[in-house]
């Protein structure tokens, strides 16, 4: 790599976590010189310790991973329901005249208010918390995929009928196709939602994740480990959005082009 091409490759990385070295040197700054006390938010470096303490020990790690595990099990699940809702919505006018009112009128309802209900009809174990993500994550994959089937190119659809192909043919080699690009969009749009209710899920009668760990900590006034497992909410947030953004670099790599699908 040439002197130039590493320069340039330097410059990228800064400029692109800028903005965090930005918020990190003005969080130091306003608790060090007082200007924010600390009995409200921690020192930075506090923080950090913490983080690195808890990384060690393995305790974060655990709890980062009970929590992984509950959001892509939701996430997966919601995938399946959300998919097959929203093909079977697209496809048949019948339907969606049966299905959309019930689907869309479900979702007026608040998932934290609903949480006690689902506490006392799932108890507080993984099922319970499993429903309360999939609830959160299921309305964005169904709708973008419903959407994806009525945006499928009509030209296309002609010309493959008019070449003799089948409605299942027509069905998985053009209009599935044409519904991926919304499908991922879907289900990057479902996994800071998902985040956010297992959180709030495992805020109750959990014994272990990061939900159980921030609340804890926030009860016993630990700020500094309170944080510090906020701060993994958010490195998860961005490791699986990234995952999801390079799965669909790979399975739908004409995704730029979605006014000509």
């Amino acid at each position: 790599m040439s002197m130039a091409s590493t320069f340039h490759f330097i410059w990228d990385k800064t400029v692109y976590y800028y903005p965090l070295l930005v918020l990190g040197v003005g969080w130091e700054a306003v608790t060090l010189f007082g200007i924010i006390g600390e009995d409200i938010l921690p020192r930075l470096d506090l923080v950090l310790v913490s983080l690195w303490n808890g990384v060690i020990d393995g305790s974060l790690l655990e709890h980062s991973a009970v929590s992984t595990f509950r959001v892509v099990a939701g996430v997966a699940t919601a995938i399946v329901l959300g998919t097959g809702s929203g093909l079977i919505t697209g496809l048949s006018k019948r339907w969606d005249a049966y299905l959309m009112p019930l689907i869309v009128g479900s979702q007026a309802f608040p998932r934290s208010a609903l949480l006690p209900l689902f506490i006392v009809w799932l108890g507080l174990g993984e099922t319970q918390k499993l429903v309360v993500i999939v609830s959160v994550a299921f309305f964005p994959i169904m709708m973008n995929t419903y959407e994806g089937l009525k945006r499928v190119n009509e030209a296309h659809l002609w010309a493959a009928s008019s070449m003799g192909y089948s409605e299942r043919e027509i069905l998985w080699l053009v209009r599935i196709p044409s519904v991926l690009p919304y499908l991922f969009s879907g289900i990057r749009i479902s996994v800071p939602m998902s985040i956010t209710m297992m959180v709030v899920a495992e805020m109750i009668g959990a014994r272990a994740g990061l939900g159980q760990f921030v609340i804890v900590a926030g009860q016993t006034y630990q700020l500094a480990e309170m944080f510090a497992g906020l701060i993994l909410l958010g490195i998860m947030g961005v490791l699986m959005d990234q995952l999801v953004e390079y799965l669909m670099r790979i399975i739908v790599p004409w995704r730029g082009n979605l006014g000509e699908i």
